[in-house]
Order: structure tokens, then sequence, then C-alpha cells
């Protein structure tokens, strides 16, 4: 329920669709999401969706989030299921490093025959003791300059402050 308003809020800004996802062991689930008037194609079919860490963008996320043996021996682990998508560790490790240079990680991935761009940020909360989640937008592929990129960064950082505070707030009451 914390995270609810900041996917109202970051689709009502930007019409595009956002998604809250979570890792749960070696899969990326989507746990809730707000679609939007923009469309572009998930992978995830809805709430309760699964794909493979580092399939999707968020899931690339979920896996720079991981203290750095784990994620290794994940990722040791997914290689298979990677290539199975047309993804190699190569790619998720050079994404990992630019998630951890820039604080968001922006990726293309092409699901049935659609490629779309996808902006994720990560979810950090002391509270989600062993969670790991990530907030993210689908939009279509050439929507989005490096300014609306910016924009829409900025309008989800703001909707995950929003919602964090609130959520605070609630508990003093």
């Amino acid at each position: 329920d914390t995270y609810r308003p900041a996917l109202i809020e970051v689709t009502a800004h930007t019409q595009l669709s956002s998604y809250l996802m979570l890792r749960s062991g070696l899969d990326t689930i989507c746990v809730d999401q707000q679609v939007g008037e923009i469309f572009a194609q998930p992978y995830v079919s809805g709430i309760g969706g699964r794909i493979p860490l580092g399939v999707g963008v968020s899931g690339v996320v979920l896996l720079a989030m991981m203290e750095n043996r784990s994620r290794d021996r994940a990722c040791d682990m997914l290689t298979g299921k990677w290539a199975e998508w047309g993804i190699t560790r190569d790619s998720i490790e050079a994404e990992i490093v630019n998630f951890r240079a820039t604080g968001f990680l922006c990726g293309i991935r092409r699901s049935h025959g659609i490629e779309s761009l996808t902006l994720t940020l990560p979810i950090l909360n002391n509270k989600w003791s062993g969670l790991a989640g990530a907030l993210s937008v689908l939009a279509p592929l050439n929507l989005l300059d490096d300014k609306a990129q910016a924009e829409t960064l900025e309008i989800m950082k703001q909707a995950l402050a929003n919602a964090q505070a609130a959520d605070e707030k609630m508990k003093r009451i």
C-alpha cells in the first residue's frame, strides 16, 4: 500500500504505465501496476507476473542491489535463462555498471516483437528487511528523448519520496 500512490502519481504525470517490482529468489515479480494512456508491451502479464532477474530492466536493478557474491552466484545460475531470452551476461553486467554510476537504469527490451524503453529506480526502504524493490515506467521506443527521460525520472523520484513521507506520517498518527 505504501507505493500504490507513487504508481498513480507517476502514471498521472507521464501517461505511462508504471510497475512495482520485487525480487523473489531468482525472479522479478510484478506486485502492482498502474496502466497508462500510452501503451508499451511489458514482459510480465500483469500483477503476479514473473520473469527471471535481468530479463527486464527492473530485474537488472534488483540484481545490482544484491551483495556482490550473491549477485555473482545468481548470475551464474541465470546465464542459461538469459540465453533463452537472447540476453548475454556481458550486457547485464554492463547495465549493472551503468546503474551503479547513475542510480537508475534506462534500457531497451523487445517483447512480442515490440521494442520498449524502461526507466527504473530502486526503492530504498530500510524497513523492507531482505526485500528489494524497484519502480519502473515503460514507454514505446523513441517516445522519450533525453530531456523527457530526465523529467520522468524526477517525477518518479518525487513520487517515491511522497509515498514514503505519507507512509511515515500515517504511522505517527
